[in-house]
């Protein structure tokens, strides 16, 4: 549905039927370009027009009609940070198709930059672009990552915006420090005695717990896009043992079976999805 919408977006007016989709309440009321942003950020950006496309209580989604659309989202954005309002700034490009969106967030204290943001520090813009002609995957989910949550307030709909946003572009960090991780954890074994199977049992171990985080932003883990956090603070509090009481039967005794085949306790972890891959079967290792 969202690479259908993304293909039929031709101006800025569509726009509201996007996140009318995402789940936000569709609007338009257009925003003097000028008295918005000021007159030279505007003109700098090429701003033709702008407007109020959807919201989510107090969180605001505006479009830009601009020949600049990359400068004229980050200009709304710090104009956003500057009045510590909630929002996204989107704006359409063309060469190739692109929809481009900003928002922003406040950093810590002492990392660089003046106040502002309502945060504890200087504002942070953050940018992602979205092809409109045949998007990736990675691209649909960032643009999934901005619905709104049943109940979610404002702050919080900026903040997880904000981190979906930051994600992007950092597939090389990812990568390198992965490598770093599954270095140190394949040194850090003590079993077995082969390097060879001790990076084996690593990477598998690395392996699960990536896809069960991939699994549980969709909400597949009983709902709960924090399940895992919310299930440790769980063990924690009850000072159970969180890999043997919740680990172990999640990935070897739910994940791994259809439900009718599963235990008390791993039935007890929620509805929980069968991943017929390969990847929860017990391994010699």
């Amino acid at each position: 549905m969202l690479r259908e919408l993304l293909a039929r977006t031709e101006q800025i007016d569509d726009l509201r039927h996007l996140f009318g989709a995402l789940g936000f309440h569709a609007a338009w009321e257009p925003v003097p370009p000028g008295p918005w942003l000021g007159p030279a950020q505007a003109e700098a950006a090429g701003v033709m027009r702008a407007a109020l496309v959807a919201r989510h209580a107090a969180f605001r989604v505006f479009a830009i009609e601009a020949r600049d659309p990359e400068r004229a989202v980050r200009a709304a954005a710090q104009r956003l940070a500057a009045q510590a309002e909630r929002g996204l700034a989107c704006a359409l490009g063309s060469g190739p198709r692109r929809l481009v969106c900003a928002s922003w967030r406040a950093t810590a204290r002492g990392s660089g930059g003046g106040g502002g943001g309502g945060g504890g520090g200087s504002p942070a813009v953050r940018l992602a672009t979205i092809p409109l002609e045949r998007p990736p995957g990675g691209a649909l989910d960032t643009l999934e990552r901005f619905s709104p949550l049943a109940g979610e307030t404002s702050l919080a709909l900026s903040l997880r915006i904000g981190e979906a946003l930051a994600s992007e572009g950092v597939t090389p960090r990812f990568f390198k420090a992965f490598r770093a991780t599954l270095e140190r954890l394949t040194d850090r074994l003590g079993a077995p005695r082969s390097r060879t199977e001790r990076h084996t049992l690593a990477l598998t171990a690395l392996t699960r717990v990536l896809f069960l985080y991939f699994v549980q932003a969709k909400g597949w883990l009983d709902g709960d896009r924090r399940y895992l956090i919310h299930r440790f603070d769980e063990s924690v509090a009850t000072r159970r043992h969180f890999h043997r009481q919740v680990f172990d039967p999640l990935c070897f005794g739910a994940l791994n079976r259809p439900a009718a085949g599963r235990s008390g306790v791993a039935r007890a972890l929620g509805r929980l999805p069968f991943l017929n891959g390969g990847l929860f079967e017990p391994t010699a290792l």
